[in-house]
């Protein structure tokens, strides 16, 4: 039987979907598994700890510590200069990636990202809470100049998307050249197939990106990414499949990376032993900031994916699961912060626990726990 397992962020990322595409990986063998990133691009670093050795993937599955191939389909969006630097971490984590990529992939160029930081600079006080590697950018330009990876030798168009950018100037030719070495490596470090590559395996995970109340209209516009991170990108690869696994993953409370609104902001050290090697403060998004789980904000962002593939006429069985993570960061079991009915409550594991089970069971949903994140 031909299974699909789906990894969606329920909420604005950083949920634990590295740990869970992991936790799946473990039950088939590398060699008939294949994960597919399907949204996103660099900008979503997935954490993986296994063996002892701890690494953030974005241009890379988070089964590839396991031993799984990647592939990146065309919704992903390639970064030569990041695709480099990761790969070459690897290798020195004594990792060797098999890498699949579809030629329709777009390609986020020096250009992208330098425009990218000149947009956040000047939006000051009111920036958008943008990465700063150039993902919006990349889109938008893409509208007008594309560049994939079948046209990488076609010179004429990295010039063309430098004109593209007045605003961006280049301090030396070094930097244009450091990139064009960059895109030739991963050109040369890459295997191309198309989602045909599907066929041959038995078992395929579909990564997501990021959470789905950061898709473009999930009511949170400007301060989301563009395009979308649930089901709707890859429901026509999904009829091929035996059986469908959708798993949706939100930590035991809320975390955002980035500016916007964020309904019931609070410091949860008092009730969370919370421990994030992998979201650092940075320039562009600042500190990782956090509020209680809202089980209703929650499930209805659940339901309004669920929608969209729901009626499709597919003879594939599909199962639906919540997999919470970080439970184990629980700092004192009778006091766990929630929202509930848009008011603030504190209960014991148990209780939170029943409230998952019932409203999981409600929404025809089956719950997983996951340690860690």
């Amino acid at each position: 039987m031909r299974t699909a397992i789906v990894v969606i962020g329920a909420g604005y990322g950083d949920e634990g979907k590295g740990k869970t595409v992991d936790h799946f990986c473990e039950s088939f063998s590398p060699e008939t598994t294949l994960v597919t990133r399907y949204s996103g691009g660099s900008q979503a670093s997935h954490t993986v700890v296994r063996n002892g050795i701890r690494h953030a993937y974005s241009h890379f599955g988070s089964g590839t510590t396991y031993g799984c191939s990647t592939y990146l389909d065309e919704n992903f969006i390639l970064n030569p200069i990041v695709f480099r630097h990761e790969w070459e971490e690897l290798q020195q984590l004594g990792i060797n990636p098999t890498v699949y990529a579809n030629y329709k992939c777009k390609i986020t160029t020096i250009f992208d990202m330098l425009m990218n930081h000149i947009d956040e600079y000047d939006r000051g006080n009111n920036r958008h809470g943008s990465c700063g590697l150039g993902i919006n950018r990349t889109i938008n330009r893409h509208e007008d100049i594309k560049f994939t990876m079948n046209m990488i030798h076609d010179k004429s168009v990295l010039k063309r998307i430098q004109e593209y950018y007045p605003k961006v100037k280049l301090p030396n030719d070094y930097i244009l050249e450091k990139f064009q070495d960059d895109l030739m490596f991963m050109f040369n470090n890459l295997m191309f197939d198309d989602n045909s590559i599907y066929k041959n395996y038995q078992h395929v995970i579909f990564e997501g990106s990021q959470g789905l109340q950061l898709e473009e209209d999930s009511g949170n516009f400007p301060h989301v990414t563009r395009g979308y991170v649930g089901i709707r990108n890859i429901i026509k690869d999904l009829k091929s499949f035996d059986e469908c696994n959708i798993n949706y993953v939100h930590r035991i409370y809320q975390t955002k990376h980035g500016a916007g609104p964020f309904d019931h902001e609070m410091d949860l050290k008092p009730f969370f032993s919370i421990i994030d090697q992998t979201n650092i403060p940075n320039e562009f998004q600042g500190s990782l900031r956090f509020a209680p789980i809202d089980l209703d904000k929650m499930f209805n962002t659940i339901n309004r994916d669920i929608m969209h593939h729901i009626y499709h006429n597919y003879n594939v069985k599909f199962n639906y699961n919540l997999c919470i993570t970080c439970m184990d960061q629980i700092r004192n079991s009778e006091f766990v912060p929630y929202i509930l009915n848009n008011k603030f409550c504190i209960g014991d594991d148990k209780e939170i626990t029943d409230i998952l089970f019932n409203k999981c069971k409600d929404n025809g949903l089956n719950l997983i726990f996951l340690t860690g994140v």
